[in-house]
């Protein structure tokens, strides 16, 4: 939630997959097809520490690739120009 509240507070449209309308108990198909769907109207994609061990987010991250979202660790994306972070963040 910080990190969240942090993106929102530099002005960008945050896309939070805890945070994609699903019921807690539906499949864990259903919620990874929800993010999914989220993350393909998305700019880029920030990783936050300890990504790679969710399943989830791997999957994220390869669906990333093959669309060519561009991913940043968070601590990579701080370090990008205003400008150029600006560029890549505009809400489709």
């Amino acid at each position: 939630a910080a990190a969240e509240e942090y993106y929102r507070a530099q002005g960008y449209k945050v896309t939070n997959p805890i945070r994609h309308g699903l019921k807690a108990d539906a499949l864990w198909a259903e919620h990874i097809g929800k993010d999914i769907t989220l993350l393909l109207a998305c700019d880029c994609m920030v990783l936050l520490e300890g990504w790679e061990y969710s399943r989830g987010c791997r999957i994220e991250v390869a669906v990333a690739k093959v669309e060519g979202i561009d991913t940043y660790e968070a601590e990579d994306f701080r370090g990008i120009s205003a400008d150029k972070r600006g560029m890549l963040t505009q809400n489709k």
